[in-house]
């Protein structure tokens, strides 16, 4: 819940915002313009089942299949020290490239601490 009121404070209603990694799109219930991308067909599928109203993808996000500043923002929940950790620091520095090649603002929501966020 943290991380959604800090999503609703910072993204306005107009914006274009992809989900990477969005797991099982929670986040498709405070964002008007949303797609959510998941690297786990099981994720999207369910995230399909239960927001059906919502666009959601099966993507890797090291090859988004979005053009450039396709999203005014592009969020990730939980994701980077997760991918640091099982990948290493530089595969996250890899990712984050491509993220915000596809994104003009990046959000990174960190989920040891719900209160605290990232924008790049």
């Amino acid at each position: 819940n943290k991380h959604q009121d800090i999503v609703k404070k910072l993204i306005l209603d107009n914006k274009n915002v992809l989900d990477a990694g969005c797991g099982l799109g929670q986040f498709s219930q405070v964002i008007k313009n949303y797609i959510g991308v998941d690297i786990s067909p099981e994720f999207i599928r369910i995230a399909q089942q239960r927001y059906h109203r919502s666009k959601f993808l099966v993507a890797d996000l090291n090859k988004l299949p979005f053009e450039d500043n396709s999203f005014d923002w592009v969020i990730l929940s939980s994701i980077k020290e997760m991918i640091i950790n099982n990948d290493g620091k530089e595969a996250w520095n890899e990712m984050q490239v491509e993220l915000k090649r596809v994104g003009k603002r990046l959000l990174i929501l960190d989920y040891p601490n719900p209160e605290q966020y990232e924008i790049c």
